[in-house]
């Protein structure tokens, strides 16, 4: 994909961003105290708001927090057909490849709000298909499901069972609950 730059909705002639998800600033002439001050344009930094990124801009001295996937579609994707936002009905933008930071202009799509949430719990979703891995497949795994299977039946106090097999007493609980290790 080619690189492109395009202003900033709301922010023409302060801001671009590219069809990348980079932003810069340009430069330009602000009022000083006495004269004029130029001031040099430069590529912004992006901080991490939860699990998206963000930036701050800045027009006529108000700054304001902006989402950066939000400032993409609005630059180069399709208008949103309804209403923006979180609640039942209104449209929200998707990143195809569940990779919030990942804000291409390809990446991004309209979605209604049902329908991004039932494609993320999915349970034919690429990224939903992989099995979490439990017992002894898992890598801080400390006893073998024969070992879970003789602590539920032990009847002792939880923590010789513990010092037993070089656990916490807390875990001992835990499988005895059927809190821990419940697929066995």
């Amino acid at each position: 994909m080619e690189l492109v730059w395009k202003d900033v909705v709301g922010y023409e002639g302060y801001y671009q961003i590219s069809n990348y998800g980079d932003i810069k600033s340009l430069d330009r002439w602000a009022e000083g105290h006495k004269y004029p001050t130029r001031i040099k344009g430069r590529m912004l930094s992006k901080v991490l708001d939860g699990p998206y990124y963000r930036v701050g801009l800045r027009k006529n001295g108000k700054s304001t927090k902006h989402r950066i996937h939000k400032l993409v579609m609005d630059a180069f994707g399709p208008p949103c057909p309804g209403v923006y936002g979180n609640r039942r009905g209104n449209y929200q933008i998707d990143h195809y490849d569940d990779d919030k930071l990942n804000n291409r202009s390809d990446n991004l799509q309209w979605l209604l709000h049902a329908d991004n949430c039932f494609w993320k719990h999915e349970a034919t979703h690429f990224f939903r298909t992989r099995t979490p891995l439990r017992g002894v497949k898992h890598g801080m795994a400390k006893l073998t499901e024969e070992q879970v299977l003789s602590i539920r039946a032990d009847p002792r106090v939880y923590r010789e069972i513990g010092l037993e097999y070089g656990v916490d007493k807390t875990l001992i609980g835990l499988i005895k609950r059927r809190q821990c290790w419940t697929h066995i």
